[in-house]
């Protein structure tokens, strides 16, 4: 066992000595290890890094398929291909020699490195652009510091009971309400109500006109919010009302009594109030009565634009009604503040009737233009009227001439939004409904059209504008109108006017009318304070579209068997359109024996508006053989038989009137009240 394993290991040892002795071989025939460089040590152009250059190597073989040589030496010499008996080894480097330290010859060059610039890897940009929002920035007291929002609120707390509480200051009321604006803001910037400045106006009369200094410290332009209902409007989801604002009964006047103070002492301030005050009076069974012990009342100031609280507050309540705001439908509509209605755009069912176009709205002013949810609002089953009186203007908050952040979805009521003239026959009809339900509860209202009984007289009826009579079937009786047939061709209705008239067109029966304006000319303005106005729609107690730049519609079908054409107008104004009856029979001419008589209108405005010198005129229709001479018959009672003040002028636009209230007037132009001859001031 013992010889066995030494024979072995002396056949291995003998083995691997020859394998060394045969790779040796091997190497030493290919490259000396003395004449080989190393990779790093390869020559610089062709130099050594040191000593005499070597001798040039040679030539090297042509190759194959007559290509030229290379240009220059080969660096490295070609080794062989061999095949080894066991394995294949890879190349051999030997490790390099070390360089000697001694400077490089003058002769080669230097190298000096190019820095290399490393470019950023290019920015990609989404296939669709993607807006982000900025994150929402806390307000600060930067807008409240303001001098001028300092003055307005001291002005605004120094006339109204409910800023006086403790922590309810109106600097409360516009922390809350800057909060508001900036979450509702598309931008999402910080608001700040001094940087609101409208420069676009609907009209003279518009009360934005005389509050673009004071806009951004009032919500909605002209409404003076307590801490509750700020609160209540911030507290909103989208920006909607989730709690009963208006519908409260709470902020409603008991007894439809209003007192009221006034806090300055221009006379013909005063007067343009009262005719205001006078105007409600007459159309709803509110009375606003002159009360300086009242605990809760409304106090009339001449502040800095035009703003009012909403409903009854409590104590002493601020409507300012400031310069430029004097006219009859800028009061009315704060009057109508106070009195508990809002903006007619706020209502629920707007959507149908309106777009809101916030891209055109300046920013920041976006929350003016929500919406009140349904249980925030009662509106006694009166629709939407686009007439209103209590409506936006079409460029209200407009950053652009001629884009309408307010546009109705019918175009050609584009003019009548934003009503300054007076209140529409809906906002009496809403303010009677809320304020006077228990009168006439107990008789039918047999009035048509839309109209109501009256709460000042319970046996007439209350009628839409244009028509009047017993039920509301007559045309309303006006010095210039008609009522007018529709046939089977085209007529023409042409006329210039300085005054208000009336017009109906009826169809046949069972027809409807088509009418196209042709010519409108009236004092331009984006809503029209003087007009043509035609109401075609079925229900005639909405207003009718108003028109005084231009015509529009083309040829547009009535809804109903008539249509209302009203003219409203001071400066010399004209109109010219065409009309026919669509659909419907021709009834055959029949003359009636005797005279038959139709009922009385309703009185016209009186002349005068004080002291027993105006006259009022009513009217029936006499069709017969006896009445061909004279269609009409009519009714002249003197009317406003309340005493004119000290200083009162009159219209005077009888002869006769004018040389009897001149005589009277000379008489007692000392008295403090007086009146046209043949009657007497008694009792006021």
């Amino acid at each position: 066992m013992c010889g066995l394993r030494l024979t072995l290991l002396a056949f291995c040892c003998q083995f691997e000595v020859s394998f060394q002795q045969s790779a040796q071989e091997d190497i030493s025939t290919i490259v000396p290890v003395e004449g080989r460089l190393h990779r790093r040590q390869a020559p610089i152009d062709g130099l050594p890094p040191s000593g005499s250059p070597p001798p040039p190597p040679p030539p090297m073989p042509p190759p194959p398929f007559g290509w030229p040589p290379p240009p220059g030496p080969f660096p490295f010499s070609q080794r062989p291909f061999r095949r080894f008996r066991y394995r294949m080894e890879g190349p051999y480097f030997p490790p390099p020699e070390p360089i000697p330290m001694f400077p490089v010859p003058p002769t080669q060059p230097i190298i000096i490195p190019v820095p290399v610039v490393v470019q950023p890897p290019p920015t990609l940009r989404p296939r669709y652009q993607t807006t982000t929002l900025p994150p929402r920035v806390r307000p600060t007291s930067a807008f409240l510091a303001h001098p001028q929002v300092q003055s307005f609120i001291a002005e605004i707390q120094q006339h109204t009971t409910a800023f006086k509480k403790p922590n309810q200051g109106y600097d409360r009321v516009l922390q809350i309400m800057q909060r508001y604006f900036t979450s509702r803001s598309r931008t999402r910037t910080e608001y700040d109500g001094t940087l609101i400045r409208p420069t676009i106006f609907a009209n003279e009369n518009d009360e934005m006109v005389a509050n673009r200094k004071i806009t951004g410290e009032l919500f909605e332009n002209d409404m003076a919010l307590t801490v509750p209902q700020m609160l209540i409007v911030s507290r909103a989801q989208n920006g909607r009302f989730s709690r009963k604002v208006v519908a409260d009964p709470n902020l409603r006047w008991q007894g439809a009594r209003i007192p009221y103070v006034f806090g300055d002492s221009d006379e013909a301030w005063r007067k343009r109030i009262r005719n205001t005050l006078d105007y409600y009076e007459r159309e709803t069974c509110v009375r606003f009565v002159e009360d300086m012990t009242a605990t809760d009342f409304v106090y009339f100031v001449r502040g800095s634009g035009c703003y009012s609280a909403v409903g009854k507050i409590g104590g002493s309540q601020g409507l300012s009604i400031g310069r430029g705001c004097e006219s009859l439908g800028t009061i009315s509509h704060e009057i109508a503040h106070s009195l508990g209605l809002v903006h007619e755009h706020e209502r629920p069912e707007r959507d149908s009737y309106i777009r809101i176009n916030l891209q055109y709205a300046i920013p920041g002013t976006e929350g003016n233009f929500d919406k009140r949810s349904s249980d925030s609002i009662i509106d006694f089953g009166v629709p939407y009227d686009l007439g209103s009186v209590m409506h936006y203007a079409s460029n209200a908050f407009s950053s652009e001439t001629l884009r309408h952040t307010v546009d109705p979805i019918d175009t050609k009521y584009r003019s009548t939004i934003g009503n300054r003239v007076a209140p529409s026959f809906t906002d009496i009809k809403q303010i009677n409904r809320v304020y006077c339900a228990d009168r006439c509860a107990n008789l039918v209202n047999t009035c048509r059209n839309g109209g109501y009984l009256n709460p000042n007289d319970c046996t007439r009826c209350k009628c839409p504008q244009g028509l009047s009579g017993s039920v509301c079937t007559d045309l309303e009786y006006s010095s210039c109108g008609s009522d007018l047939q529709a046939t089977f061709s085209w007529q023409a209705l042409n006329y210039s006017v300085s005054t208000t008239c009336y017009w109906r067109i009826s169809a046949y029966p069972g027809g409807r009318v088509r009418f196209e304006v042709t010519d409108v000319f009236f004092k331009c303005s984006p809503t029209c304070s003087e007009f043509l106005e035609i109401k075609y729609t079925a229900d005639m107690q909405l207003t009718g579209f108003r028109l005084c730049c231009f015509p529009e519609g083309g040829a547009i079908l009535s809804e109903g068997p008539f249509i209302i054409v009203i003219i409203r107008a001071v400066a010399p104004s004209r109109f010219a359109l065409r009309y026919i009856s669509e659909g419907g029979e021709e009834p055959m001419p029949s003359e009636p024996v005797g005279n038959s008589l139709g009922g009385w209108s309703a009185w016209s405005t009186c002349s005068e508006r004080c002291g027993a010198c105006g006259l009022r005129t009513r009217r029936r229709v006499c069709q017969g053989r006896a009445c061909r001479q004279s269609r009409y018959d009519s009714q002249t009672q003197i009317c406003n038989m309340k005493a004119c003040e000290s200083g009162a002028t009159l219209k005077l636009m009888r002869a006769k009137a004018a040389v009897v209230a001149g005589r009277r007037r000379m008489r007692n132009r000392r008295a403090s009240e007086w009146c046209c001859e043949k009657y007497i001031a008694r009792n006021g």
